[in-house]
Parts: structure tokens; C-alpha cells; sequence
């Protein structure tokens, strides 16, 4: 999957973050609503509108059905809200179930920069690891 990279036109904006307030995300103004727009777009588009974490595919690109989800949780590491590579859209339920557990493997909340690679992560990380690799999805018939 290709990961999203943000455009430049939204450096100065972001750039404004103190890296502390994670609420900064929740922001209605229109720089943030557009990124957020611009993230959820490319990855329904990536993933075929396909949740990474349940595999069910929902034929809707509102924001009703997707969230853009922090795999390291903005509360608990509110440095990493912009950072590309932690950031995916999965559906609803996925994400309210995943809440704010913490998937990195030492669980430092100090740490100063991404961690990257399939080893830092507890569970199957969306761009480090190949989903079918670890879980089989068998369908039952209807």
C-alpha cells in the first residue's frame, strides 16, 4: 500500500502544532478538514474501501463508516499526529475497539521519533508487515 504523503501546501499549518495538544486534530478548520479528506480518500482508494484491521469492505467513502486512525494513539503520543506512516483509515468499529491501546512493543511514550519496523509493533502494522502473511480470513457462505 502506498503510504499518503502530506502535500507541502499544508507545511505552514502544520507546523503550528506544538506537538503536545493532540486535540490540535480535532480542529474544524478548513487546512485540517481537507487533509483529513485528502488522507481518507487515498486510502479507500489504496485499500478498495477494505478496513485494514477487520478485512470488510464498506461501499462508502463517508466519514460516517471510516475514521483515520493513529496506530500509536495521538493521546499517548501526541508528537507522531502528522506522521504519515502512523496514520491509516479503518472503519468505525475497528477503530473505537482498537481506542487508545498502546501497540509499541517497549511502550516508551518518550520516544522521540517514529518507531519503524515490524518489530517495534504488538500487532500487524499496515505498511511494515503483509496482513495475509499472519491472519487467514476464511468467508462463510451465505
Amino acid at each position: 500500500m502506498k503510504i499518503f504523503v502530506i502535500p507541502s501546501k499544508f507545511n505552514e499549518y502544520i507546523n503550528t502544532y506544538d506537538k503536545k495538544d493532540h486535540t490540535f486534530w480535532n480542529k474544524q478548520c478548513k487546512e485540517i478538514l481537507e487533509l483529513k479528506s485528502l488522507i481518507r480518500t487515498h486510502y479507500l482508494t489504496e485499500t478498495n474501501n477494505i478496513c485494514f484491521y477487520c478485512r470488510h469492505q464498506i461501499p462508502s467513502q463517508h466519514g460516517r463508516y471510516w475514521d483515520i486512525d493513529h496506530i500509536l494513539p495521538k493521546s499517548l503520543y501526541s508528537s507522531f499526529l502528522f506522521e504519515s506512516e502512523n496514520l491509516i483509515v479503518s472503519c468505525v468499529d475497528c477503530n473505537s475497539a482498537k481506542g487508545n491501546k498502546n501497540p509499541h512493543k517497549s511502550k516508551n511514550k518518550a520516544v522521540k521519533n517514529l518507531p519503524r519496523g515490524s518489530d517495534k509493533y504488538t500487532f500487524i502494522h499496515p505498511f511494515y508487515d503483509n496482513y495475509d502473511d499472519h491472519i487467514q480470513v476464511k468467508k462463510t457462505a451465505e
